[in-house]
């Protein structure tokens, strides 16, 4: 019942006697997003007889959902966790609905959102989301990069003849080493 494009409301007239004077105005366009639009014509014939039609029903939403995502726990202020990640998404849409959210986790390919994405694994993933509509109206995807790290660093030490100073050092392959 809901269209994503301008819809065209075409009336045509008839009489058995006297003949149409008068049909339209028709085609009428529908411009406008909403719902529950009509548009009318008008018949006269002949004798100066009338009758009116209304076209009812008319449903428009040019406009794609909009998904936001929620973290949890949110990332650290380098941008990583130590933990597992939970990813919420929430849809919404001002006129026909939400038809549908999906996902697409690492290039795995799209699935359609039925609750928390739980992601567990260390590495930086990409998280892509997006919604449909009730209009067809598809939702260009967003993406979001999430990183995790549950290993710690790693301390080695290095003695330095020249100094006679024993150096420490730091390495971690994934997230890196802040000091």
């Amino acid at each position: 019942g809901w269209n994503n494009t301008d819809v065209v409301a075409s009336f045509s007239c008839a009489d058995g006697l006297s003949g149409i004077s008068s049909c339209g105005p028709t085609p009428q366009v529908v411009t406008t997003e909403g719902a529950g639009q009509s548009r009318t014509a008008t018949a006269v014939d002949q004798a100066g007889n009338s009758a009116s039609v209304t076209m009812g029903a008319i449903n428009i939403d040019k406009a794609a959902p909009v998904t936001t995502a929620t973290l949890s726990p949110t990332p650290n202020g380098e941008g990583w966790n130590n933990t597992n990640v939970s990813v919420s998404l929430a849809a919404t849409d001002n006129l026909s609905g939400v038809a549908r959210t999906e996902f697409n986790l690492d290039g795995a390919g799209w699935v359609t959102y039925v609750g928390a994405i739980s992601i567990s694994t260390e590495a930086i993933h990409t998280l892509l989301f997006r919604s449909l509509d009730k209009a067809d109206n598809l939702e260009s995807a967003r993406s979001l990069t999430i990183r995790i790290d549950k290993s710690p660093p790693e301390a080695y030490n290095q003695f330095d003849p020249a100094s006679k100073d024993v150096l420490v050092f730091g390495r971690d392959t994934l997230s890196g080493t802040s000091s």
